[in-house]
C-alpha cells in the first residue's frame, strides 16, 4: 500500500473536508498510518497537515470511567479521552487555501455501553484485533459497528445545526456546510 487511510488523493485534489476512520490494527495508539499520510502530503505535494491527536493518545485509567461489571476503572486497559480529533491542511502559502481533517480512530474511552466493554473484556485487543482473519463472528462485527457509531455519535452529540446558527447554515451548499461544520468542529474542540 502506497497510503493506508485513503486520503492522500483527497489531499492531492484539495478536497475541503477529509473525514478519515482509522480503523488500522494499532494496539499501542501510535498512529502509523497518520503520521505516514502527513509525511507523504509534505514530501510529494508540499501540503502540511496540522492535527493533534494527545487526546486519543492512551491515559491510565481514570474515574470519568463508568464502572460496571466487566470493566473496572483500574483495570489493566489504558483509555482514550477522546476519539477523534480535527485538523486543518494547508494547501499552499495563501491563508485561505486550506481544508480540514475530522480523524475518527477506533479507540475506547472507557465509557462505551455494556455489550462493548463486555466484548473488550472478553478480547483484550479490541478495537486492534489483527485482521488476519477477514471472516467476523456476530458479535465482533457488532461490536465494531456499535464502536463507530459511538465515535461518530460522541463527535456530533453537542452540535446542533438549525437555520439559526450563523456558524453552521445547512441551506448553503453542501461543500461550505461541511467546511462550516469542520471550521466549527475545529473550533468546539
Amino acid at each position: 500500500h502506497f497510503e493506508n487511510l485513503a486520503a492522500f488523493e483527497l489531499v492531492k485534489r484539495k478536497c475541503k473536508v477529509i473525514i478519515i476512520s482509522d480503523g488500522e490494527c494499532d494496539p499501542k495508539l501510535q498512529f502509523e498510518g497518520l503520521a505516514n499520510l502527513i509525511r507523504l502530503c509534505s514530501v510529494e505535494l508540499g501540503v502540511t497537515i496540522d492535527i493533534n491527536v494527545s487526546d486519543i493518545h492512551p491515559k491510565k485509567a481514570n474515574a470519568n470511567i463508568t464502572s460496571d461489571y466487566f470493566i473496572k476503572p483500574n483495570d489493566e486497559f489504558d483509555w482514550s479521552q477522546k476519539r477523534y480529533a480535527i485538523g486543518k491542511i494547508f494547501y499552499g502559502e495563501d491563508d485561505k487555501d486550506y481544508g480540514w481533517i475530522i480523524y475518527l480512530k477506533a479507540s475506547m474511552t472507557g465509557n462505551e455501553d455494556t455489550a462493548i466493554k463486555q466484548y473488550k473484556a472478553t478480547h483484550p485487543d479490541f478495537p486492534h484485533e489483527t485482521t488476519g482473519d477477514q471472516f467476523y463472528a456476530e458479535n465482533q462485527f457488532e461490536s465494531y459497528r456499535s464502536l463507530g457509531r459511538d465515535i461518530v455519535e460522541k463527535l456530533f452529540e453537542n452540535l446542533r445545526v438549525n437555520d439559526d446558527n450563523p456558524q453552521i447554515n445547512k441551506t448553503k451548499s453542501r461543500d461550505t456546510y461541511l467546511s462550516d461544520l469542520a471550521k466549527f468542529l475545529y473550533n468546539l474542540l
